[in-house]
């Protein structure tokens, strides 16, 4: 008796230590638990790498949200993706410039089409891609290579203050040419921003005939757009889609003045275009650490921001498609026309 209670007590001696030892196994997984949440809430059925992917976003027209549109897509990029990480961070031309001569660029960049960057040495070939409109195939190219792609775009449109059009005898019946003999006739002017990278004084000049109208176009947004709005000096504003969802805010607010938008009645000039493309690895943060898998993986966010569902998305950010689908904003809104203008065809720099 006594040498089988002697076995019975030990037996329950060794589960314990058995289930001890079992707790402590289970207890570093349950404490990583919260740590790995983020990741497994991303987690799918997909695998392969796994690491952040760094995105430098350059701003260089204007725009309205860009950074949520990028951030919102970022994430649905990471749900549909395991393990992958993808940080935004803004920099500016003079931050890029100085981000490849000491090698700590982000691995993989978006900046305006006409951003003066070295982009045949900071960033790597890419592969045509197809789903991007024909007449903007060539924004990305430089000497018969592409090294990135055009992710969104905006456009110019004349903004138009309808008390002060009125008074001038303005019609809606009248086109662009009639209409600037008309300013011209008048001496009244056009407000054009003077901007760091884009060019809206060679906009109007690509909507039509301006004839003689005279254009102030040496001050900076910051200066003439108060003088539209405010001031009401101008008749008409060479606006990008900031500027109509501004006036679109106002009007919603009950605020402003009525406004009318003459869109480009042909082909439609854009210096505004977000290119995307993926930095060589020796220039990046990340060096050459998992260069080919973080390259491959940012080529696939590229193509992802040109997918139906990203692009369809672009009025979070007040842009426009660079592929086929759409339209994206609702009709008989102001959007909407410029939108149509430049769908009919977009002429580049």
């Amino acid at each position: 008796m006594v040498g089988e209670g002697f076995s019975l007590k030990w037996g329950w001696r060794v589960l314990a230590l058995a289930l001890l030892a079992a707790a402590a196994l289970a207890a570093p997984w349950a404490a990583r638990t919260a740590v790995v949440d983020v990741k497994q809430r991303l987690r799918s059925e997909k695998s392969g790498w796994e690491g952040v992917v760094s995105v430098g976003v350059v701003p260089s027209f204007p725009t309205v949200n860009v950074n949520g549109w990028l951030k919102a897509n970022f994430r649905r990029f990471e749900a549909q993706n395991s393990g992958v990480l993808i940080s935004l961070r803004e920099l500016t031309e003079t931050g890029v410039r100085t981000g490849a001569a000491a090698g700590t660029l982000p691995d993989a960049l978006l900046f305006g089409l006409t951003m003066p960057l070295d982009s045949e040495k900071m960033l790597q070939p890419l592969p045509d891609r197809q789903s991007v409109r024909s007449d903007l195939q060539q924004a990305g190219v430089w000497n018969g290579q592409r090294y990135a792609v055009p992710i969104a775009m905006g456009g110019y449109a004349l903004l138009g203050n309808r008390k002060l059009l009125d008074a001038a005898g303005w019609s809606p019946a009248l086109d662009f040419d009639d209409t600037m003999a008309l300013l011209e006739e008048k001496e009244l002017a056009i407000a054009a921003p003077q901007m760091p990278y884009t060019d809206p004084v060679r906009a109007l000049a690509q909507m039509g005939n301006a004839g003689q109208v005279r254009v102030d176009g040496e001050r900076p947004h910051s200066k003439v757009w108060p003088d539209f709005v405010i001031e009401e000096k101008y008749p008409f504003y060479v606006a990008t889609q900031r500027e109509i969802r501004r006036m679109q805010a106002l009007s919603a607010a009950g605020k402003g003045f009525d406004t009318v938008l003459l869109v480009p009645e042909s082909s439609t000039f854009t210096d505004q275009a977000l290119l995307g493309g993926v930095v060589r690895p020796e220039l990046t943060a990340a060096g050459k650490e998992n260069a080919e898998a973080r390259a491959q993986c940012a080529a696939e966010l590229l193509e992802f921001l040109l997918g139906d569902e990203a692009q369809l998305d672009l009025a979070r950010a007040g842009l426009f498609p660079t592929t086929e689908c759409g339209p994206v904003y609702v009709d008989n809104e102001p959007m909407a026309a410029l939108e149509h203008a430049l769908r009919s065809g977009v002429s580049l720099p």
